[in-house]
């Protein structure tokens, strides 16, 4: 009998323009009570070291300047070689092709090395563009599907799951 292996430690979150913070905020959270009982270690990747902003431009329309930005530690190009765990966030900037084009090539490159890529609401979108999901079923927020199902050219299989079940599985 093999011993299975020890629990990921190396978890890493992207960001791009316009991600919803619930996305993910809501699973560091989690991770963040965990961090209490196990070492863990979080790494933030984004297209530059620039903050990067919760807000998209289309909720912008009245001139606002209220949004949140977090800091990357990382960028796509020079990511930790040890990360484990990915975690991507949906939101609306997911919908801006501009957004999530580094983050789809950073996908393509570095999800082979992952043990677990987890995505909230249209973060599958975005995994889905990578082709990570091709031949795949996948759950995504059922008020996106339609944008979802309409705006990606891939072949993988979106699902309408009861909200107690989340998450991916082949």
């Amino acid at each position: 009998m093999t011993t299975p292996p020890p629990p990921p430690t190396k978890i890493g979150a992207i960001l791009f323009p316009g991600f919803q913070l619930l996305d993910l905020c809501g699973p560091l959270d989690v991770l963040n009570i965990l961090s209490g009982q196990r070492p863990l270690s979080l790494s933030l990747l984004a297209a530059t070291l620039d903050p990067v902003s919760t807000q998209h431009h289309l909720h912008d329309a009245q001139g606002s300047r209220f949004s949140e930005r977090l800091v990357p530690t990382h960028t796509f190009a020079e990511p930790p070689s040890d990360l484990e765990v990915l975690l991507i966030p949906g939101g609306t900037g997911a919908r801006k092709e501009e957004n999530i084009d580094d983050v789809v090539r950073f996908l393509r490159g570095y999800y082979p090395k992952l043990r677990y890529c987890l995505t909230v609401c249209t973060g599958s979108a975005i995994l889905a563009k990578s082709g990570v999901l091709d031949g795949r079923r996948a759950t995504s927020n059922k008020k996106a599907f339609s944008w979802v199902s309409i705006n990606l050219i891939c072949l993988f299989v979106l699902l309408f799951l009861p909200s107690s079940m989340i998450g991916m599985f082949d």
